[in-house]
């Protein structure tokens, strides 16, 4: 697993790369996670 600026999480898992979308509070600390196809 990366984090990457942006709130960009990116997992490669067996040789497939999934990038995903964090949204945080002031704080940073994850409130959700959206993958590529728009699903929290």
């Amino acid at each position: 697993m990366y984090y990457l600026d942006g709130n960009t999480i990116v997992i490669r898992e067996n040789g497939t790369v999934k990038n995903y979308l964090a949204f945080t509070d002031n704080l940073g600390s994850i409130l959700c996670v959206m993958d590529e196809e728009r699903f929290l």
